[in-house]
């Protein structure tokens, strides 16, 4: 079903007034909630989305705000948008849209699909800036009525997966490759070239093995170990190791049309808690076990 058809002209506000997340929410709950009396009691609706904004984690880099929250004894899925006059800034993001999404519990594939959905288009380059450019809520449907963009009922690993991370090269070197981990909370990097072809993967746990000897792994009970020697000598020879050197056979890629479900049972079987994607060879994002805790579970 396309984007476009869960939209209402009625709850989209073009040109809103305000300079915070929390007042244009607070609109856009008052749109819905004149809409629906009946089903969505405005204490509710409140108490629902802010308990997920405490939360954290709906503003997204491109620019794009997107409350959200779930309800019990609740058949529907509401679909209500602000474009603020100006951008203003969340968590260090100017952002452009909110669009507040309210539907039922017992709905998590939809409701996933439509965050998914929403999360992309403010990424299309062509898309995104046309409907801030909306002057009217007609023409803002018009102009998503025109995309191809569509909302399924089946989670996919791609509305899922993280495209930001990005692989490197055979012969990086462990001290850059120790620095991305570093800066960006990463343990876990894909190794690909020039192509962006998947080669191999290195978890924290491959460099750990480089700084503790076998003999020690093999050993019950280090507490006479006091050194960090072992470490030392890793240190020292970050210039000299190679993401090659470091790299291991990539453990069951998945694909990006890949079933939420097939993508969980692998993990669980491999027991690994990051696992490429990748489209014919070429790397396109990575799913962790975190992803499905913080985009299904608490989402």
């Amino acid at each position: 079903m396309k984007l476009s058809s869960f939209l209402n002209e009625d709850l989209i506000i073009i040109h809103a007034q305000g300079d915070t997340k929390q007042e244009l929410i607070e609109q856009l709950i008052g749109r819905v909630v004149s809409a629906f009396p009946s089903s969505l009691p405005v204490d509710v609706v409140r108490k629902s989305v802010g308990g997920r904004e405490s939360l954290g984690g709906t503003t997204l880099p491109s620019g794009i705000a997107i409350p959200h929250a779930r309800f019990d004894h609740f058949d529907d899925l509401i679909i209500a948008i602000a474009v603020p006059q100006k951008p203003f800034s969340d968590s260090g993001v100017d952002v452009s849209m909110v669009v507040l999404i309210l539907t039922a519990s017992n709905k998590p594939a939809l409701y996933l699909n439509c965050l998914s959905a929403f999360a992309r288009l403010s990424q299309d380059r062509v898309l995104w800036p046309k409907l801030l450019g909306a002057r009217s809520s007609k023409e803002f449907i018009d102009i998503l009525e025109g995309s191809s963009y569509q909302v399924k009922n089946t989670v996919l690993v791609e509305n899922v997966m993280n495209s930001e991370i990005k692989g490197v090269s055979r012969g990086t070197y462990l001290r850059e490759i120790n620095d991305i981990m570093f800066q960006n909370k990463l343990s876990y990097l894909p190794v690909v070239d020039s192509s962006n072809r998947l080669l191999g993967e290195i978890r924290f746990f491959d460099i750990l093995e480089l700084g503790i000897p076998e003999f020690a792994r093999n050993m019950n009970n280090l507490g006479f170990v006091t050194s960090l020697e072992s470490f030392e000598n890793l240190i020292n020879r970050e210039d000299e190791i190679t993401a090659e050197q470091i790299m291991k056979k990539p453990v069951s890629p998945l694909k990006p049309k890949t079933t939420l479900l097939e993508a969980a049972v692998t993990i669980l079987r491999c027991r690994e808690r990051q696992l490429a994607v990748v489209d014919g060879e070429k790397l396109v994002g990575v799913i962790s076990y975190m992803d499905i805790l913080n985009k299904i579970i608490r989402n």
